[in-house]
């Protein structure tokens, strides 16, 4: 079978509404955003679809 990515990681600039497309598109949403320290605490969402895998959501955070 070979060696596949894990998952595939985009970033969106606002999570919640990028989490209720995927859902009406089909995925099932693992985890509830939350904020993730190792990448300046910006909110991260996992989904995943069956025939797609899983999903990963950055969103990214305006720094001023």
């Amino acid at each position: 079978m070979g060696n596949t990515p894990y998952h595939i990681c985009y970033s969106v600039d606002n999570i919640d509404e990028a989490v209720e497309r995927l859902k009406n598109e089909g995925y099932v949403l693992m985890e509830k955003p939350s904020c993730a320290i190792a990448i300046d605490s910006n909110k991260v969402a996992f989904l995943y679809n069956k025939h797609m895998g899983i999903i990963e959501l950055v969103e990214e955070n305006e720094h001023v």
